[in-house]
C-alpha cells in the first residue's frame, strides 16, 4: 500500500519556510527543549570558514515541504554503525621490469585467486598480461609455465565479456589447490610494455587470517577527529604486527598518513584530525574519503600479509541548527522551527522522524517531515509541519520527540547535522 505523502503549496508556504531572524523573532515555547548531542552525534560546534565549492547551479531554490505518517510499529535504526571492512586480500604495486625479473607474494591457504592489472593509463599501450604467459614458482621451488598449476585462467577480453567493471587490461587465476599454500614467485615470461606499472592482488579466500578495519563514525565534519582502529586475527588469535600503516585519501586526491599504535588484545589505533582545506582550486572536499590500511606479522610459522579499506564522508559545516522552537497547527497538528545559521548561501534541508506517546506511555514512530529552502547567508528558519491527521489519527499524543534530526547541505552534498534524540516537545 502506498504511505500518502502530505505536500505544502510552495506558493503558501515560502515565506514560513525561510524567516529571516531580523523580521520574525522567535516564538518563547519553555514546552521544547533541543537536545545537547550525545556520543556519535554529529554537531558542529562553530562553523567553518571559506572558501567554500559552489553550490550546484541546477538547484532548485524554491521552498518546498512535506510529510508523511508511519505504523507506530514501524522498526527504525537512528544512528547507523561504522562499517567494518573485514580483508583476506592484499594488493602492491610493481613496475613491468619487476615482473619480469620476478615478484613474490605469500598465501596462508591453498587456492588464492590472484589478479593483476595495469594502473589507468597503461591499459591502452597494450599492458594487458596473458596469464598463460606467467611463469610461476611454488613453495616447493618447481616451476610451472603456460598455465601450468593454474585454475580458471581469465584473460583481459574473457574478464571484460562478465560485464563486472575490472580496471581495463584484468587478467586473473585461481592458484591450483596441489600448490598449497606460502611463498610463491610470479614472472612474467614476456611483456609488451616493461616501462607500465601493474597492481597485484592477492585473495587469500580460505585463510583463517582477517585483517578488521572501521572508523569510530560514517560521518564527518572539517576539523573533527578522526580514529582508525584495525586488528590482524587468525585461528590462533589476535595478531602482533610486524608492519601497519595507515593512509586517508580525500575525493580530491590529497593524502595525509596516519600512525597506529598497539592499543591491547591486538588492536592498533591512530587518530587524524581532518582537513579539507588545501584541495583542487583551493576549495574544500566533500563526498567520501578512504583509509587504506597494510599490515603484515608471523603466525605460527606463516607469513601474513593483508591490506584493507573502508570509506566515509566528511563535509564542511557549511551551516548549524542554533534553535528550535515549536507551535500546534491546528487540532493535534505539530510544526518545529528550527534556527539555521548558514556561512554561505545555499539550499538546506531539515528532516527528523516524529515520535508520539501512544496508550502504553511509550514513544512511537508517528510521522517523517522534510523542509528545504535556499538560504542566505546568516539566519533563517526551516519549519517542519506534521498535518493534525498524522498526529492525531493513530491516537498518539504528548510528549513528543523529534528523532534523526539531520541538517544536509543540498547544493553541496554535505551532511551538517545528525542527532539521534533531537528535540523533546511537552505539552
Amino acid at each position: 500500500m502506498r504511505t500518502p505523502i502530505k505536500m505544502f503549496s510552495t506558493l503558501v508556504l515560502v515565506a514560513a519556510l525561510v524567516v529571516p531572524a531580523a523580521v520574525q523573532a522567535q516564538r518563547e515555547n519553555p514546552r521544547i527543549e533541543l537536545l545537547r548531542p550525545a556520543a556519535g552525534d554529529l554537531v558542529a560546534s562553530r562553523l567553518a570558514s571559506g572558501p567554500f565549492p559552489e553550490a550546484a547551479p541546477a538547484i532548485e531554490r524554491s521552498a518546498v515541504s512535506f510529510s508523511w505518517p508511519l505504523a507506530a510499529e514501524t522498526a527504525l535504526v537512528s544512528r547507523a554503525e561504522p562499517f567494518q571492512a573485514a580483508s583476506r586480500e592484499y594488493w602492491f604495486q610493481v613496475e613491468g621490469r619487476e615482473l619480469v625479473d620476478g615478484v613474490a607474494f605469500s598465501t596462508t591457504a591453498a587456492g588464492a585467486l590472484v589478479r593483476i592489472n595495469p594502473l589507468p593509463g597503461a591499459a591502452q599501450a597494450g599492458a594487458s598480461i596473458d596469464p598463460r604467459e606467467l611463469r610461476l614458482i611454488d613453495p616447493r621451488g618447481d616451476s610451472h609455465a603456460r598455465g601450468s598449476g593454474m585454475e580458471q585462467l581469465a584473460t583481459a577480453d574473457q574478464l571484460r565479456q562478465t560485464g563486472v567493471p575490472f580496471v581495463e587490461g584484468t587478467t586473473a587465476f585461481r592458484l591450483g589447490q596441489e600448490l598449497g599454500a606460502g611463498r610463491f614467485i610470479l614472472r612474467a615470461e614476456r611483456l609488451a610494455t616493461p616501462q607500465a606499472r601493474y597492481v597485484v592482488h592477492v585473495f587469500d579466500r580460505g585463510s583463517d587470517a582477517v585483517l578488521r578495519l572501521t572508523t569510530d563514525r560514517g560521518v564527518y565534519l572539517h576539523g573533527d577527529r578522526l580514529t582508525i582502529e584495525t586488528s590482524l586475527t587468525t585461528q590462533h588469535g589476535p595478531m602482533a604486527l610486524d608492519e601497519v600503516t595507515a593512509f586517508v585519501t580525500s575525493p580530491a586526491g590529497s593524502g595525509w598518513p596516519v600512525t597506529l599504535r598497539p592499543a591491547g588484545d591486538g588492536l592498533y589505533r591512530g587518530t587524524l584530525r581532518l582537513d579539507g582545506s588545501g584541495e583542487a582550486d583551493g576549495q574544500r572536499s566533500d563526498g567520501l574519503w578512504q583509509v587504506l590500511v597494510s599490515a603484515s606479522g608471523e603466525d605460527h610459522g606463516r607469513t601474513v600479509v593483508r591490506g584493507a579499506r573502508t570509506a566515509f564522508s566528511a563535509a564542511a559545516a557549511t551551516a548549524r541548527l542554533v534553535n528550535a522552537s515549536a507551535a500546534e497547527k491546528g487540532k493535534g497538528g505539530l510544526s518545529v522551527r528550527f534556527e539555521v545559521e548558514a556561512a554561505v548561501a545555499g539550499r538546506y534541508e531539515v528532516r527528523g522522524v516524529l515520535y508520539a506517546t501512544g496508550r502504553d506511555g511509550e514513544l512511537h514512530p508517528a510521522a517523517v517531515a522534510h523542509s528545504a529552502a535556499w538560504i542566505e547567508a546568516g539566519q533563517a528558519g526551516l519549519l517542519l509541519a506534521f498535518d493534525p491527521e498524522t498526529v492525531h489519527e493513530a491516537g498518539l499524543g504528548a510528549p513528543y520527540e523529534i528523532r534523526d534530526l539531520r541538517l544536509m547541505d543540498q547544493g553541496r552534498m554535505g551532511l551538517l547535522h545528525s542527532q539521534a534524540r533531537g528535540v523533546v516537545i511537552r505539552r
